[in-house]
């Protein structure tokens, strides 16, 4: 039997959407919270208040933003520097070092310093001793930071300047026509 990976504590940031309702108990386009999850199907409370399997493909995730205050004891942060670090106590534990869950503001970025510790992915662990909590098949990713390439925010301004030139053009336009 596959095993499951089973979602700890409040989560409810762990969301799917209905794509393909079932009569009665899941309806399209609804939000569901993730109980559990295997590579085939998930676990979700259904519209009937149920807790049941449903294949994947009858969802799609729903990508949102976490957040300082969405971090729970028991989460596994990994950061930018690709260190590793426990959720505990309103702090990030690693080996030999800690630092305050105070020092990152509210989208996970380090206030201070430069850089290497903003928050970059979040997991779920379902490893039950200290020397399990880190290992690669003990971890569930529940978040991943999505930042765009230097082109990409290039582009970006580009794009800006074009639409603020376009409508300065326009403005120029309708003033020779008066």
């Amino acid at each position: 039997m596959e095993q499951q990976t089973q979602i700890k504590g409040d989560v409810n940031y762990m969301k799917v959407k209905c794509i393909k309702s079932v009569e009665g108990q899941l309806t399209k386009n609804r939000i569901y919270v993730i109980n559990n999850e295997n590579s085939t199907y998930f676990n979700v409370t259904n519209d009937l208040g149920n807790i049941a399997p449903y294949y994947k493909h009858r969802f799609e995730k729903v990508e949102e933003d976490m957040k300082k205050s969405d971090l729970k004891d028991g989460m596994v942060v990994r950061q930018r520097d690709n260190s590793m670090a426990l959720v505990l106590n309103g702090c990030f534990m690693e080996k030999g070092s800690m630092m305050q869950i105070e020092e990152y503001d509210e989208s996970l970025i380090e206030i201070e310093g430069d850089g290497d510790y903003d928050i970059m992915e979040v997991y779920t662990t379902s490893g039950n001793r200290l020397s399990e909590l880190f290992k690669e098949g003990n971890l569930t990713s529940i978040w991943k930071r999505q930042e765009k390439s230097p082109q990409e925010l290039e582009l970006e301004e580009l794009e800006k300047q074009q639409r603020e030139i376009a409508d300065r053009m326009k403005q120029v336009r309708e003033s020779m026509v008066k």
